[in-house]
This record gives C-alpha cells, sequence and structure tokens, in this order.
C-alpha cells in the first residue's frame, strides 16, 4: 500500500514554519509504522526531497506530483494553509478525478477548504482535536483518521 502525504510546503519554507510541513507527516507516518511492520506500506513524505526538487522546472516537479500521486492507494492531507498551496488543491483534484480515497484534516475557517469544489472530493475531513505537543500545530482528530486507515484499507 502506497500513502501519499498531501498539505503546503513551499509556503510553509518561505515564511520559516517549516516543523508545519513536516511534524504532521512524520507523526502519521510514525503513528502507522507500528501497524505496518512488515514494510508492506510505502509513505510517499514530499517533505522528504524538496531542497533537492528545487533545481528542477515548475513542469517537472507537477510531472513529479501526478506520478505520486497516480501511484498511490490513499491521500491524505492537511487542508491548512490551502489557500497558499495550489499544489496541494491539485493533488486533491487529481486524486478526486483517480478515484482514491481522500482523508483529510485542518483548514477550519479557510475559505479554500470550505468550497463546495474541496469538501465533495474529500472521502472523509476528520474533526479537529489538537495536539498541541507537535510544534504547536493545531492537529485534527488525527487519531480517528489513523484508525480509519487501519480498520478500512490496512
Amino acid at each position: 500500500m502506497k500513502i501519499y502525504l498531501a498539505g503546503c510546503i513551499s509556503y510553509l519554507d518561505k515564511v520559516n514554519l517549516w516543523e508545519k510541513a513536516t511534524a504532521w507527516r512524520n507523526y502519521i507516518v510514525r503513528e502507522l509504522s507500528y501497524y505496518v511492520e512488515d514494510g508492506s506500506t510505502f509513505f510517499n513524505n514530499p517533505t522528504s526531497n524538496y531542497e533537492t526538487n528545487l533545481m528542477y522546472s515548475g513542469k517537472n516537479i507537477l510531472t513529479q506530483n501526478i506520478k505520486n500521486v497516480t501511484e498511490s492507494d490513499i491521500i491524505i492531507v492537511n487542508l491548512d494553509f490551502l489557500k497558499e498551496s495550489p499544489g496541494t488543491l491539485f493533488e486533491i483534484y487529481l486524486a478526486y478525478m483517480q478515484r482514491k480515497p481522500i482523508l483529510a484534516f485542518g483548514g477550519k475557517d479557510d475559505e479554500f477548504a470550505e468550497s463546495l469544489h474541496v469538501k465533495e472530493c474529500i472521502t472523509e475531513n476528520f474533526d479537529r482535536r489538537g495536539f498541541p505537543e507537535i510544534y504547536d500545530i493545531d492537529i485534527d482528530n488525527i487519531e480517528d483518521l489513523l484508525e480509519c486507515i487501519k480498520n478500512l484499507y490496512l
């Protein structure tokens, strides 16, 4: 199983909030890895090669996004900073058009996340529950999201 971790990256890097791009991804990988110790699940974390990718053209990065979403079985998306992340919007729409499960959190009170076109693409959006110990990121109900993946997809 391949799980793609979508969410804002470039904007958070530009405003020196890199931890907000990486902390939730690292948390999900760590928590789900306990249930898939056999190595059968691959987590595609686009923050892991972000700096290297900066030397390539936008067309190459877009092609990589298409490849990563297409090869994934599930998309987990953080809807925080969606307005500043057109790449995340693209990944949501691409995954939706490919009929992939899109499990989301974040984006509370975000006009883009609340729009009809985004909301209806999301398979399930989990309600907010804070995890302040993770770089003060107000992460939604990650535990319910993880349970959903364990129960329905692993």
